[in-house]
């Protein structure tokens, strides 16, 4: 009488314990879904592959067709590359220009926002206007960042227009950091 009572608790926690572990079916069909979703990306992966492949030679076809038409024009490959070189010197030199301007019309827009003349951006409406003639100048006024630029004029030592010029352009020259009040692009 007393041996079945010892054993029952351990027999229900066995099974109890049996009940939880998941079997060998359940274990197949995890192995299952992992197979077919390794499947997927397998697949996914080999249109890539193939999609690199081909444009692999299409680059090798159009490096061909390049070839073939220096030669049918009488030039040769380096001469090609030597006008390349200069097409990307001139657009450097565009580029330059292009910042010229850009430059111009910043400065033009600091002159004019002194409204009483006295060569100072001394009131709040003087910088407001300065704000927004900035705005509008294409290719700077999308970078202009009004609260950091109006905090530098708060903080400047001078309300000069040269200095007011130089807190408001010091970051021109940066073309690619955009970190500063304005930028060029």
């Amino acid at each position: 009488f007393a041996f079945p009572l010892v054993t029952a608790p351990l027999t229900i926690q066995q099974h109890y314990k049996l009940w939880k572990m998941s079997t060998f079916k359940q274990q197949i069909n995890q192995t299952r879904v992992l197979v077919n979703e390794l499947a997927i990306e397998n697949n996914r992966l080999v249109q890539q592959h193939d999609a690199l492949e081909k444009q692999v030679q299409q680059l090798h076809q159009v490096e061909q067709e390049l070839d073939n038409l220096a030669r049918n024009s009488g030039n040769d490959v380096d001469e090609l590359r030597q006008l390349a070189t200069e097409y990307g010197e001139i657009q450097k030199e565009m580029t330059k220009l292009n910042t010229t301007i850009q430059m111009q019309k910043f400065l033009t827009a600091v002159l004019t926002s002194d409204s009483n003349g006295n060569f100072e951006l001394d009131s709040p409406h003087e910088i407001d206007l300065l704000v927004s003639r900035l705005k509008s100048i294409g290719g700077i006024g999308e970078f202009v960042q009004e609260e950091q630029l109006r905090d530098s004029i708060a903080n400047s030592d001078s309300k000069s227009l040269s200095s007011i010029y130089q807190v408001a352009s010091g970051t021109l020259e940066q073309e690619n950091d955009h970190s500063g009040m304005i930028e060029m692009t």
